[in-house]
């Protein structure tokens, strides 16, 4: 009986403890918060609920995927571009072939008499017409001269008429005209002179050329990249020259004058290209490449736009040619130099460190 009435008491004492326990809990807990409100914008809450990722869009995608395809398909690349070298070549050659010269030049460059009529009221089309009509087979130009939009006159070259052929023509087609000494101006250049000075800026031509190719050569000291560098260079003049030739273009010494500028600013960019490619400053080519690229295209588009606000803005038809040239040089620099050049250099750097791994592997 005394074992089972102490027995009662412990589970009575432990009931007790746990009722107090119980009771301490429920006062000490502590009140819930208050649920926080409800947003509105399901975007708002959407971007609440989980870290926002940003997807990428269209332009993102098709960024990705022309910068994929440039990397992938260099060899695909520098082959249509090549093939578009030699067509330019066989262009120059066949126009070479049939009239004898490269392009159409001025009196500046093979002599003859330019004749310039200060008058606003004559039309550039219908004179050229009656001098064609009275001397059909002879080398006739005729070109407006402008000042802030509004014509001014005209200036009349040939390299096998005289003044007074011409000016007689004109006063006979043009009879309200009755040209007389003090109304044009003269200027004359020797077949010889004009000659003469035409091979002496081929000359310099050649010698610039020359020189930017050896200073080239030793700069990098690497044959294969720095041949291809030059050639580049001198495909950017021929893809010129064909244009030149293409839309019948007179050119002067001023528009020699802009081959020469071409030559040294189209090889920056080759530099810009192998220099990076060679002796880049991350792990990867393609990276070496693609910041290549960049600098290499925002200087070459730069320099476009401002050629092309001079073209459009200039009064002179000498200043409008070589912007007109330089235009035309830099469009074909981008293609041969992003394409054809980057080309070349990835398969001669995987051609070399194929050829280093293989000599290590020997070892």
């Amino acid at each position: 009986m005394a074992q089972s009435f102490q027995h009662a008491m412990a589970e009575n004492e432990s009931e007790g403890e746990s009722s107090v326990s119980e009771e301490a809990v429920q006062e000490k807990k502590v009140p819930e918060k208050p649920s926080p409100k409800k947003i509105e914008n399901p975007a708002v809450e959407k971007a609440g609920s989980k870290a926002a990722v940003s997807k990428p869009g269209f332009f993102s995608n098709a960024t990705a995927a022309i910068r994929n395809d440039y990397l992938t398909n260099y060899r695909r690349n520098c082959f249509i571009v090549f093939v578009f070298a030699l067509l330019l070549l066989g262009g120059i050659a066949f126009n070479y072939f049939r009239h004898g010269e490269l392009f159409r030049k001025d009196i500046s460059l093979q002599g003859g008499v330019s004749i310039t009529i200060s008058r606003g009221d004559l039309d550039r089309t219908a004179m050229l017409n009656a001098l064609s009509k009275d001397y059909p087979k002879s080398d006739i130009n005729v070109r407006e001269l402008q000042s802030v939009g509004v014509n001014t006159g005209i200036v009349i070259e040939s390299s096998d008429l005289s003044e007074q052929q011409i000016i007689s023509s004109i006063n006979s087609n043009f009879e309200n005209l009755h040209l007389t000494a003090s109304d044009y101006t003269v200027q004359m250049m020797s077949a010889t002179l004009g000659q003469a000075f035409f091979r002496q800026t081929i000359f310099s031509v050649l010698i610039a050329f020359g020189l930017m190719a050896l200073t080239v050569f030793i700069y990098f000291r690497i044959p294969i990249p720095s041949f291809f560098v030059v050639l580049c260079a001198f495909l950017d003049v021929v893809g010129t020259v064909f244009v030149i030739s293409l839309s019948n273009m007179r050119i002067s010494s001023a528009g020699i004058s802009a081959l020469l500028v071409l030559i040294g600013y189209s090889v920056t960019t080759d530099i810009l290209l192998t220099a990076r490619a060679l002796h880049g400053r991350y792990a990867t080519l393609n990276e070496n490449i693609m910041l290549a690229l960049r600098t290499g295209m925002n200087m070459t588009l730069t320099t476009i736009a401002a050629l092309m606000a001079a073209y459009v803005f200039a009064e002179s038809e000498l200043i409008k040619q070589i912007m007109l040239i330089m235009i035309i040089g830099l469009c074909f620099d981008m293609v041969f130099t992003w394409f054809m050049n980057v080309g070349i250099l990835r398969m001669y750097l995987d051609h070399r460190e194929s050829a280093q791994k293989a000599k290590h592997n020997q070892n």
